[in-house]
């Protein structure tokens, strides 16, 4: 897994050796504060079609972050990746409790009926399922 900005310029000698699948994050949801909002923007295609050119493993959307209780965000990432095509993984950068009751069926919910592949990236401080009296999936 490669991050940043200028991943997909990996120098071909590199990518030549290596010995696994490669996949590409561009991390635009990390941050704090100054992060990219899921909203903000539509997911880049010359990021997914700089991917391909790399010869990913799977297309990583460049998505922004999707806030607590944040349908519309969500409901925006799937969408957009599933329109990019059939090798488009959404990435779901998530606070963290979309995994709690009942934002954890909706999530799932929306997974399941926009059928497209998903990567989580889960926010929080500290390990979120090291919370204690509260339930996660």
């Amino acid at each position: 897994m490669l991050t940043g900005e200028k991943a997909t310029t990996l120098h071909p000698s590199l990518r030549e050796r290596l010995c696994g699948p490669l996949l590409i994050d561009r991390r635009r949801y990390a941050g704090g504060k100054s992060r990219r909002k899921a909203d903000a923007e539509p997911i880049s295609r010359a990021w997914l079609q700089a991917q391909r050119a790399s010869g990913v493993a799977s297309v990583l959307t460049d998505s922004g972050y999707v806030g607590k209780e944040d349908k519309a965000a969500l409901q925006s990432v799937l969408s957009q990746a599933k329109g990019a095509g059939a090798d488009v993984t959404a990435v779901l950068p998530l606070h963290s409790d979309w995994l709690l009751a009942p934002w954890v069926d909706h999530l799932v919910d929306e997974i399941c009926s926009h059928e497209t592949p998903v990567a989580l990236v889960l926010e929080h401080r500290a390990i979120p399922w090291a919370l204690s009296g509260q339930s996660r999936v």
